[in-house]
């Protein structure tokens, strides 16, 4: 799959703009299909937390336990979604129903760490009633690395290659991680 019209255009204007930056760093992009994406999710369920029971609307029961698990996800050009069912019980026994969350995962990325923050954003699991607890505050996120070094060989030279992802924006069925990458003499 090629750049669009539209990105290519941009892409041109960009490197235009700064070439000397250019040089140095060109720009990379890497596809993340949807079932990359899934599998990464999957990677980290289930998912489970326990709550104050109370605290969410139950005031007979003293702890809620809440698990995702099931995830798949669709990567639109305006959202990476995710489709996970969820089990919430009581850990005395008497509650437990199940269902379907449908959050979005969200990446940041972090350059002062070095990291892309995932995070599930909008996830909430609906109880009897009606009753919408939102867990996406009590759901840690997971980070991947955003920079990527790697070891060439070339003529007989070595040196790094390393990959500084800068941003992560979805696609269609992908979402691109973007960034750029410098080349530099493997330390002996």
């Amino acid at each position: 799959m090629g750049l669009r019209q539209s990105s290519l255009v941009a892409l041109v204007a960009a490197c235009a703009c700064t070439s000397a930056w250019a040089k140095t760093n060109p720009v990379v992009e890497l596809a993340v299909s949807d079932d990359a994406l899934t599998a990464i999710v999957a990677a980290a369920c289930p998912i489970r937390q326990v709550l104050d029971g109370s605290a969410v609307g139950f005031p007979g029961v003293s702890k809620l336990e809440i698990e995702l698990f099931d995830p798949s996800v669709h990567v639109t050009n305006a959202a990476v979604k995710v489709t996970m069912r969820y089990r919430a019980r009581d850990t005395a026994g008497l509650l437990e129903l199940t269902g379907v969350a449908k959050p979005d995962l969200r990446f940041v990325v972090l350059s002062d760490k070095g990291i892309i923050e995932a995070r599930l954003s909008r996830l909430v699991v609906t109880l009897p009633g009606n009753f919408e607890v939102p867990f996406d505050a009590v759901v840690e996120p997971f980070t991947l690395p955003a920079i990527w070094p790697a070891p060439i060989e070339f003529n007989g030279k070595s040196m790094i290659a390393e990959i500084t992802v800068t941003d992560v924006v979805p696609e269609t069925g992908r979402a691109l991680l973007r960034g750029g990458i410098v080349f530099r003499p493997r330390a002996r």
